[in-house]
């Protein structure tokens, strides 16, 4: 695991992003400023994640490049765990990539209901 949990961040980022947005409901300009910037912030940490696979640790890059492993509930043995490969992150930016574009792409056609 590295000092920053990334998974974590790519995970949880659009499920803060959409709450953040909830008090927004009645200003569509910034509510579509906002919805795009974190769109973008994901693609930009999606994209981030790229650099620790072009450095796999021992020269090798087999498995996970990036894993994040902790103890959740030590009673019951349960534990949050997540992990990502080469083919994982070329899904995760290209949906990354897919949400911004479909953002703009639908800045002006959107008009009922932002």
């Amino acid at each position: 695991m590295t000092g920053l949990p990334l998974l974590t961040i790519l995970v949880l980022l659009p499920l803060t992003s959409a709450v953040c947005l909830l008090p927004l409901v009645k200003h569509e300009a910034l509510a579509r400023k906002a919805a795009c910037g974190a769109a973008l912030l994901e693609l930009v940490i999606a994209c981030a994640t790229y650099g620790f696979a072009s450095h796999p640790v021992g020269g090798v890059l087999a498995g996970f490049f990036l894993f994040e492993d902790m103890a959740w509930i030590d009673a019951l043995g349960i534990r949050y765990t997540l992990g990502m490969d080469g083919i994982s992150l070329l899904l995760v930016i290209m949906t990354a990539l897919l949400t911004l574009l479909g953002m703009l792409v639908s800045w002006r056609a959107v008009t009922k209901r932002t």
